[in-house]
């Protein structure tokens, strides 16, 4: 596999725009537990914000598998980015009895991840040959996950920080 090779740029490129997508999520993870009680929430409502993005997804990942087959995949990625951020910005401005719009904002989060993830495992498969396929996937889930981990240190960070 060329490491410089067209298939790995438009890996690279999918993987990056997982990565940003995955970085609000990782300062959720590594921020709310922190400083849950601040903004009024009970240790049962961390858990429920924190997992509900998961739990919708074992419905919503069939459908999404489904409806990548069936629709434009760069429309049907973009919109799911644009939500996805939309939803992330919203924890930030969410201010006081908001609980139930957060969790319906993470069970949003989710399907959108379902798409997400769809949507880029589709185009590892599909960009090049069989052979190299576990390469791609390997740097498409190494370049994606670094969103979560830099989420997770942000948040961590601004909790020190900011508070």
């Amino acid at each position: 596999m060329k490491v410089c090779s067209r298939e790995n740029a438009n890996v690279a490129a999918v993987g990056t725009a997982t990565a940003v997508s995955l970085l609000g999520d990782g300062i959720l993870y590594s921020a709310l537990p922190s400083v849950y009680e601040k903004i009024g929430l009970r240790p049962i409502q961390v858990g429920i914000l924190l997992s509900v993005n998961r739990w919708i997804r074992v419905f919503t990942n069939r459908w999404a598998a489904r409806t990548v087959d069936r629709m434009d995949r760069r429309f049907l990625f973009t919109v799911s980015l644009a939500v996805m951020s939309l939803v992330t910005f919203s924890y930030a401005v969410l201010d006081g009895g908001w609980f139930a719009v957060a969790v319906l904002s993470r069970l949003l989060w989710g399907v959108c991840w379902s798409f997400i993830r769809q949507l880029g495992l589709v185009v590892v498969k599909e960009i090049g040959s069989t052979s190299s396929l576990g390469q791609r996937t390997g740097l498409y889930e190494g370049i994606a996950r670094t969103g979560t981990l830099v989420g997770y240190v942000l948040g961590g960070a601004g909790v020190d920080t900011i508070g």
